[in-house]
């Protein structure tokens, strides 16, 4: 073997590429004799099996380089990439010889399709389904074919292409593409199938092709491989190609992933009636900001919003009647995607615990293609003696005496090939213990990436956004006019640049001091303030289930007039001392500003229960007393 690759490498060199495949050939008639003499060897079994497995690993490559060296192309393209069980797909075999000599095609075996399918190779001048497809890796185009009778091919000389065009069928019991590791919510870590290839990236595709061609001097060479689609990609990553991905014949997927309901609510409790929180508005922290929820905006914060408000204090908010607890009802969309090459109907339907109600019953979605998707919705609204605690309510599509209960997320980008990861068709639902006031409106500067304000609206508040005219020139200073007239504004975390731009009332710097352990124990500095105490108690319970960090860039050097309201000390090495800045309250004028550095933009979309509860505590800050200095208490 090693005489045949010094002999190869030397023709390479100083020759041409087809000079070196007598040399391979050789190579490759040895490793053969040796992988059958090593069977009656006298050694061990397990001294057996790994000197076959670098044989198995040097023969393959010995065949590679015989089909370059030779000047031979092998194609395996299917007209469809994301196919159904039960889905008939065309295939086409190309062999292309731009080398000198003839090539015999011995065999040409299909694996992973139902049933066996003979392949008889055929001469290839136009037509075949055409390629590239139009798909995003999922659908292909078929094209016409050529008018003239094909003529059988056996071998193929120099400059002849000869395929074979069967149509083939994806088992009825196929196994749905998706990696075998797979990660339960925002868990740390992944599980395993029973049966996965560890050392492998990815399962391997059951769809392959190997085409047996003979070779000059009668040796055989077996060329294996995937079948792939192929299809255009963007115009700077030109082609892209993927293997067979199977999909369920639909596709079910549910939002929101977590709804929260009070329990007040659901006990239909009305909050105390009181006078109206206006609307409020926040710095925009230059686009880093993950938002800002102020209780309390200036007058004329919407509509007319360019103009600055009059001096002095804002006007009154009118006196609202009192209002009922937050409706207990959630909305649940079903986004249903056709998968099938063609028409389908089916029936979607909410599993829901028990004494809870869904409405409708079902509902039934038509498609009339493929990869068409209707999403449709459903009120669900929880048992009348439904106590604080998560549930789930499931999604599920029937159709053909099938139920299909999990969708996919595509994950595919220009470097990479395309890829499905599934989950299960279920929202969360979590009945916390917590009160809001009634009648809040909550103005809102959105931040990068923001999911606060959906977890808002669950409280019970209306928010209202408020953009950059609204708030017209001078937006900051604008809003701490509002609060030192009397106004509450937050101010979730901000990066660096809020040193610069200095967006509180006094001087303060975040730093990047920051929680990384999210069962770091709270010590609450001023357990009398509002923040901990009204509408919601918040003790050691609000603290626990946390999910990655407790928070981040908390505020570092600062004016006096700024005080602490919780500190936190890290469990890892790299990160010990006492960590303060996470939450933090200063009065300026009339009003409240506090600076939140704790993640809750993390937390919320999570549905954990603390946070959701200081968050309510956060924007009914504007019914709540004034705050006293601790020093004071």
């Amino acid at each position: 073997m090693a005489a045949a690759v010094s002999v190869a490498q030397k023709a390479f060199d100083t020759g041409t590429d087809e000079s070196t495949l007598k040399p391979i050939l050789d190579g490759l008639f040895a490793v053969r004799v040796l992988r059958r003499a090593l069977r009656t060897m006298p050694i061990d079994d397990a001294a057996k099996y790994d000197v076959d497995f670098r044989l198995r690993q040097k023969e393959g490559e010995f065949q590679q380089a015989a089909v370059i060296a030779k000047g031979l192309k092998v194609e395996v393209l299917a007209d469809d990439g994301v196919v159904v069980p039960g889905q008939a797909v065309k295939v086409n075999v190309i062999v292309a010889n731009r080398g000198a000599g003839e090539v015999a095609i011995k065999q040409v075996r299909f694996t992973g399709f139902e049933g066996e399918s003979a392949c008889a190779m055929t001469s290839f001048t136009a037509g075949g389904f055409g390629f590239p497809g139009i798909g995003r890796g999922g659908r292909g185009g078929r094209g016409g074919r050529d008018a003239s009778a094909p003529l059988a091919m056996s071998s193929v000389r120099r400059d002849q292409v000869a395929h074979c065009e069967p149509t083939l069928t994806i088992p009825a019991n196929a196994r749905v593409s998706e990696p075998y590791w797979h990660r339960e919510g925002q868990a740390g870590r992944y599980t395993f199938d029973q049966d996965a290839p560890f050392g492998l990236p990815m399962r391997p595709t059951p769809f392959y092709v190997q085409v047996t061609l003979g070779m000059p001097g009668g040796e055989e060479v077996i060329q294996g491989m995937p079948v792939q689609y192929r299809y255009e990609g963007d115009i700077f990553g030109g082609e892209k190609r993927t293997e067979l991905l199977v999909v369920p014949a639909l596709s079910v997927r549910v939002t929101p992933e977590v709804a929260i309901v009070s329990a007040a609510a659901i006990r239909s409790r009305p909050e105390a009636a009181g006078r109206v929180t206006a609307r409020a508005a926040a710095p925009a922290g230059r686009g880093t900001a993950r938002g800002a929820t102020p209780a309390r905006p200036p007058a004329g914060a919407r509509g007319a919003a360019a103009a600055r408000p009059p001096a002095g204090a804002p006007s009154a908010p009118a006196e609202r009647p009192p209002a009922s607890a937050p409706s207990a009802d959630r909305e649940v969309r079903v986004t249903v995607v056709n998968n099938t090459p063609g028409v389908s109907e089916s029936v979607v339907k909410l599993t829901t615990p028990q004494g809870w109600t869904a409405t409708p019953a079902s509902q039934t979605v038509k498609f009339a293609r493929t990869d068409e998707s209707e999403t449709v919705r459903f009120v669900v609204k929880p048992g009348p003696d439904t106590a604080p605690g998560e549930f789930r309510v499931r999604a599920a599509a029937s159709a053909n005496g099938q139920t299909f209960d999990r969708g996919f997320q595509v994950i595919e980008y220009p470097h990479i090939r395309r890829y499905h990861i599934y989950d299960d068709a279920h929202t969360t639902v979590k009945v916390i213990d917590m009160r809001t006031p009634a009648n809040l409106t909550i103005g809102y500067v959105m931040g990068v990436g923001d999911q606060v304000p959906p977890a808002i609206e669950q409280l019970g508040a209306k928010v209202e956004m408020i953009s950059a005219d609204d708030l017209a020139r001078a937006n900051n200073g604008r809003l701490l006019e509002y609060v030192f007239n009397g106004g509450t504004m937050i101010v979730q975390y901000n990066k660096l640049e809020f040193n610069e731009a200095q967006y509180g009332p006094y001087p303060a710097k975040v730093s990047s001091n920051r929680i990384t352990d999210e069962n770091a124990p709270a010590e609450i500095l001023a357990p009398h303030d509002p923040v901990f105490t009204t509408p919601n108690e918040i003790g050691e319970a609000a603290w626990k289930n946390w999910v990655q960090e407790r928070g981040l860039y908390f505020l570092g050097e600062k004016d006096s007039r700024y005080r602490d309201l919780v500190q936190m000390e890290d469990n890892f090495t790299y990160n010990k001392g006492r960590k303060t800045g996470a939450l933090v309250e200063a009065e300026y004028g009339k009003g409240r500003w506090i600076y939140v550095g704790l993640n809750l933009w993390r937390q919320l979309p999570s549905g954990t229960e603390g946070a959701y509860q200081l968050l309510a505590n956060l924007i009914s800050l504007g019914k709540a007393p004034a705050s006293t200095p601790a020093s004071s208490r």
